[in-house]
């Protein structure tokens, strides 16, 4: 196992707490990169106690042309470990739109994780110019 600095670990609980979506990014120019998945998959599933959250695999700078490692790799570690599969360039944002969009329809399709991703009852104050008399807040 890796070590992974304190605040990896603490961002790590911190984001997964939730348990809706883990998006892993490999270089897909780097094999050291792809090398270390298996090493964050076990910190997510440390963390992610829900069997539904949501995981997705992105293999990273699909537009540089010397990659190391070959789109098969990336669907086959992500089939084997039953992850969504996208290739992105940051640079060319090819993907990028895709990949959170993919996450915001898994979250949608499931129950647990659409109720857990509502707003609670009060948590937002829309002003929208009336006056209600019931409405005891104010913006100012």
């Amino acid at each position: 196992m890796v070590f992974l600095p304190f605040y990896y670990i603490v961002i790590c609980s911190d984001i997964v707490i939730y348990n809706i979506a883990v998006i892993l990014v490999y270089d897909v120019t780097s094999s050291q990169s792809f090398d270390h998945l298996n090493d964050w998959l076990e910190e997510v599933d440390l963390w992610a106690d829900e069997d539904d959250t949501i995981k997705l695999l992105v293999g990273n700078k699909v537009d540089l042309q010397d990659k190391l490692i070959q789109r098969q790799q990336g669907l086959d570690f992500a089939k084997t470990h039953a992850m969504v599969f996208i290739e992105t360039s940051a640079k060319t944002e090819e993907g990028i739109q895709q990949t959170f969009d993919e996450v915001i329809t898994k979250v949608l399709e499931n129950p647990r994780l659409n109720a857990q991703t509502k707003p609670k009852e009060k948590s937002a104050h829309i002003l929208d110019g009336s006056n209600d008399s019931n409405d005891q807040e104010s913006c100012c």
